[in-house]
């Protein structure tokens, strides 16, 4: 059986196509398709099918529709194609024909055979991907479901065209490309890439007017929406045309080594959060720090907060709105998997320089060659140190960083996004975003619920994941089980660990005094501390105890609001625990 989702949601049995029904229907069958194999639940359904104000009656309306596609798709012996999984409904991918599986499928092979050098071979395979495409994917599903997973796959189907026709244009094809690259220059202005297409296109034609005026149009409309330069790349193609370089008259780049060509442009940042909520202060801090153009230096911003607390959804969100601002490419760097040095050397390997030196300090010189005049955005994940940041700064003043740590960095600039936890209302939001509809789920249930989740994101993440793990659960039973703060850790900790072990890690990476302090202050729970209790407490001057209340909130242990410092619940009952378990050991 095949199905297509590159136009209007179809699905055909031989040369016959099925009724699918209207737009309801068609969207459950994508999103079920989408899903890669992953059962959907109920509640995920009605979020795709009503993402507003889903009707009373969702629960059975969903039932319906997918007792009605069974019908559909079960004909002349194809029962197995939809099924019932604990969890929900799914469509095992190996059992069909997916127009999006070949068209990525016929992706790969083609950059495969690109890199081999087998540039014909290539472009046809893309163009045979390409040809997969009917029209607007996804043309008659429910519109809030569609417009994500069409953005995603128009982006991909533009790349895949660049691709096309720099393979076209490296067989000498210019002749044949010309007319369609100006046809997508007009509609997508601002595609760099597209822009140097049609300037080789035209330059090899002999119309070397025709290619300076595509670059000046182009850069003219650049600088007056963007204030910004072309990127180094399309520049140095630019002055290749106004001297008549020779080298851009071969079709073959491996025949013409001295070309100024586009270099790889890495694409590394994670997937977007799908369910992204709050933050609109710290985001617009975030973004309004990368996006400002004209610098003199390096963009950096850092956000720092408590292990969980949401600093890398934040940072990536953030990456993803202003990505298009950096043409020469996003980098990805988690400190947590790899070592500055490691990360230098892969970045290196990205943006295709070679060969990549041994020596620390010459990777790092050539890695701030490497990103000199280009516009690159650098996202640098779980910083630990001053140091390791330093090694990552870029020198180029149209390069931005975005770091996220969970340590005081006393050297790094402003500004500094310190992630608190998300107010009540957007916990809150969060949680109708992640649970879906329920009958249960009234306002004043999920506000209780983020509360005793401290309003934390992983806490609330995890509260959600318990949810749908137990799918039998009312959230208000979920809410009883967590009233009780002696099973809250182990109830929120079964759906993920680290709600408990961030806690823990933080404590036992302290030293003996401050956790001592720490400790004592967790058995206490007073709703806030002074520095002059503190002194009483654990018998020391009241300048100590100050000092140590400030570096338990450097760890990210305690809260202060200038004046009284304030331990959360959950990080309190997670140290109460480890005090516990010193003194019966």
């Amino acid at each position: 059986m095949k199905f297509r989702l590159l136009g209007t949601i179809e699905a055909w049995k031989d040369d016959s196509a099925l009724p699918l029904g209207g737009a309801k229907p068609r969207t459950l069958l994508a999103a079920l398709l989408l899903a890669g194999g992953q059962p959907l639940s109920v509640s995920r359904i009605i979020d795709a099918l009503w993402p507003e104000e889903p009707p009373a009656t969702a629960h059975a309306l969903v039932h319906s529709y997918v007792a009605t596609l069974r019908k559909v798709l079960g004909r002349d012996g194809h029962k197995d194609v939809l099924r019932t999984r604990s969890r929900g409904y799914v469509i095992d991918p190996e059992s069909i024909w997916l127009d999006l599986t070949e068209f990525e499928r016929l992706i790969a092979l083609g950059r495969t055979a690109i890199a081999d050098g087998r540039a014909e071979r290539g472009a046809r395979l893309l163009r045979e991907a390409l040809d997969l495409w009917r029209g607007v994917p996804l043309d008659n599903a429910c519109a809030g479901f569609a417009e994500p997973e069409r953005v995603r796959l128009n982006e991909l189907r533009l790349t895949v065209l660049a691709e096309r026709y720099e393979a076209e244009l490296a067989t000498g094809a210019e002749s044949s490309v010309a007319g369609e690259l100006a046809k997508l220059t007009a509609e997508h202005p601002l595609r760099e890439r597209f822009i140097g297409l049609l300037m080789t296109a035209h330059y090899r034609l002999g119309r070397q007017a025709e290619a300076l005026e595509v670059y000046q149009h182009y850069r003219r409309r650049l600088l007056e929406h963007h204030g910004l330069e072309p990127a180094i790349g399309l520049r140095d193609l630019h002055e290749a045309v106004l001297r008549s370089d020779e080298d851009l008259l071969a079709p073959s780049r491996a025949e013409r080594p001295g070309l100024p060509s586009f270099p790889p442009r890495p694409a590394q940042l994670p997937p977007d959060v799908p369910h992204f909520t709050g933050r609109a202060v710290e985001l617009a801090r975030v973004v309004g720090a990368v996006e400002r153009p004209g610098r003199a230096r390096p963009a950096l911003v850092v956000l720092s907060g408590q292990r969980g607390v949401g600093k890398t959804a934040l940072a990536v969100h953030a990456c993803h709105r202003v990505a298009e601002t950096f043409p020469d490419g996003q980098v990805h760097i988690d400190l947590r998997a790899e070592t500055p040095q490691e990360a230098i050397m892969r970045v290196l390997r990205a943006f295709g320089a070679g060969p990549v030196p041994r020596s620390a300090d010459e990777a790092a010189a050539l890695y701030r060659s490497c990103l000199r005049d280009r516009r690159v955005l650098v996202l640098v994940d779980n910083v630990s140190c001053e140091s390791q940041l330093r090694a990552l700064l870029p020198a180029a003043p149209g390069c931005a960083v975005v770091v996220t740590t969970c340590a005081h960095l006393p050297g790094s600039p402003d500004p500094v996004v310190h992630l608190g936890r998300l107010s009540a209302e957007d916990a809150s939001a969060l949680l109708k975003n992640l649970i879906g509809t329920r009958e249960d789920a009234d306002p004043g249930v999920l506000e209780e619920l983020a509360a005793l989740c401290d309003h934390h994101p992983l806490a609330v993440l995890a509260a959600a994941a318990r949810l749908s793990s137990r799918p039998h659960w009312t959230v208000t039973r979920l809410v009883t089980r967590l009233r009780d703060p002696g099973t809250r850790l182990t109830e929120l900790s079964a759906a993920d660990p680290r709600v408990r072990t961030g806690t823990e890690t933080a404590y036992r990476a302290l030293g003996e005094r401050d956790a001592r302090v720490l400790g004592a202050l967790a058995i206490a729970d007073a709703p806030s501390y002074l520095p002059w209790m503190v002194a009483v407490l654990g018998e020391m001057s009241e300048e100590e105890a100050e000092d140590r209340l400030d570096r338990l909130v450097d760890a990210q242990l305690l809260e202060c609001d200038g004046t009284a410092y304030r331990m959360r619940e959950l990080v309190r009952l997670a140290v109460a625990e480890q005090v516990v378990s010193v003194f019966a050991g």
